[in-house]
């Protein structure tokens, strides 16, 4: 049997330009927000909070970046297939998923 450890294929580099793009959108449509980057298994790589960006906000862009990466589909498309498939949201055991539209998977391409 073979086990293998999926690494992170993101790199802080990386992460930090999304952020710094995500920050410009944030900026030209004048909505402060938090923005969290994870790489594939969930864990932080990079985080930015706009001076005007409420607190929960901290808390809500990294649940739902853990979300999405973990889940492979955007926060609003697992909250409506959970719903669609009848699962009961409690059931997941997981405090850490945010089941609140905005949070989106990144795919690397040319990796799997």
């Amino acid at each position: 049997m073979k086990y293998t450890l999926e690494k992170s294929l993101i790199s802080y580099d990386f992460a930090a330009a999304l952020i710094k793009k995500a920050l410009e959108h944030a900026q030209d449509i004048q909505l402060p927000i938090s923005v969290a980057i994870v790489d594939s298994i969930g864990n932080l790589v990079a985080f930015a909070r706009m001076d005007d960006a409420s607190l929960i906000s901290i808390g809500t862009s990294k649940g739902k970046a853990f979300t999405a990466a973990r889940g492979g589909l955007d926060t609003e498309g697992l909250a409506d297939f959970l719903k669609a498939n009848n699962v009961d949201t409690l059931s997941l055991q997981d405090e850490k998923l945010v089941l609140i539209g905005g949070g989106s998977p990144l795919f690397i391409r040319g990796n799997s």
